[in-house]
Order: structure tokens, then sequence, then C-alpha cells
């Protein structure tokens, strides 16, 4: 977990690999555009992940959270079971 979305833009260009990453529209020193601008950035040469960017609206409830975590992974899963098989 992350708190300062500069550092995890760096973690990220480090090579660090995450399943889900939550950002807020309005934060501190960078926006959540600003932060899928970055990571799109660094895997402009290929293999850019799958920037799904579900939009929750404020005032959002763990339920809410959950269930849209759930989705994306669960995409995820199944997207990587095709490329499998």
């Amino acid at each position: 977990m992350e708190n300062d979305p500069e550092v995890a833009v760096a973690r990220i260009r480090g090579g660090e690999a995450f399943d889900v990453i939550l950002c807020d529209l309005r934060m501190p020193n960078m926006s959540g555009l600003e932060v899928r601008q970055g990571i799109r950035a660094h895997f402009s040469s290929g293999g850019v992940p799958d920037l799904d960017t579900p939009v929750l609206l404020k005032p959002c409830y763990s339920t809410e959270v959950r269930a849209t975590v759930n989705r994306l992974l669960e995409s995820r899963s199944a997207s990587a079971g095709r490329s499998l098989g």
C-alpha cells in the first residue's frame, strides 16, 4: 500500500507490480489522472497493463469499493485464463 502517488508511480517504474490501484482524482502532488498518465508513459514501448478506470463517486461505501475491486480482479483472472488456454 502506498499513500503518496509520486512514490507509487516510481515503484511501478521500478518494476513492482500491483493487482489494483485505487486513487482519488484529487490528491496532493499528483492527480489520479496524472497517476494514470505516469503509468501509461512508463509502458509506452509496449506491455501496457489494462487500465480499466471505473469511477466511484463520493461518498462511496466499502461494499461498493469491494465489489468494484472484486469485479476487476475476476475480469483480470478470466483474461489470464483465456490467454493461457
